[in-house]
């Protein structure tokens, strides 16, 4: 079983992999994730951030949004909003100056 196999079988899918976690069972992380994402095996979505996804019928199904941002982070305190939440309550998003101009 050559090293690439050997990291395709911790592999699950549906998960997002972080490249430091990725390293464990590689020795050449970096040869390997370049084969895996030209090979569509993985994708790429952020600096570090890998995915493996799943099929279904209609293709490849994208990570969820909580799961990404939550490995983007390290961390599971965040929330996620809409710009709608806040047009709701008639505050804007859009920055405004501290100063009167003149």
């Amino acid at each position: 079983m050559s090293k690439l196999d050997e990291l395709k079988s911790h592999l699950r899918k549906g998960i997002i992999y972080k490249r430091d976690e990725l390293q464990k069972w590689s020795s050449s992380i970096d040869r390997h994730l370049s084969e895996l994402t030209g090979d569509g095996v993985l994708k790429k979505v952020g600096p570090g951030l890998y995915h493996f996804p799943k099929k279904n019928a209609f293709g490849f199904e994208p990570p969820a949004d909580q799961l990404l941002i939550k490995k983007f982070l390290d961390n599971d305190n965040f929330l996620i909003t809409s710009f709608n939440s806040y047009n709701a309550l008639d505050v804007g998003t859009t920055q405004l100056y501290n100063k009167i101009l003149d």
